[in-house]
């Protein structure tokens, strides 16, 4: 069974992500929030969560890992869950729109 072509993402930790989309044969980096992270443990956990939501909303690759980079940048600054249950969603749209204009 052939499943055709496959994106493929490369988590950089605080340096963001790289994201490869061969149905648009481009390369893109996707920038990690900068905000004053405290713990990283679950970034990456959150990152491909933000990733999966993003596509479940039929977003496309590049706005679905808009939205990992986002869901991360909120697990990191604090331990255990903290982070992810205080954010809200005026927050959240200011950090898509500061990702997705700085995607390169």
């Amino acid at each position: 069974m052939a499943l055709g072509p496959v994106t493929t993402a490369v988590k950089l930790g605080m340096h963001g992500a790289v994201i490869y989309d061969p149905g648009q044969r481009r390369r893109c980096v996707v920038p990690a929030v900068p905000v004053a992270a405290k713990d990283p443990t679950g970034a990456g956990d959150a990152f491909c969560g933000g990733v999966l939501a993003g596509l479940v909303e039929s977003r496309g690759i590049v706005p679905a890992a808009v939205c990992g980079a986002v869901s991360a940048s909120f697990v990191v600054e604090d331990f255990g869950l903290d982070g992810a249950l205080r954010a809200d969603a005026a927050e959240r749209d200011r950090r898509f729109r500061w990702v997705l204009e700085r995607v390169q």
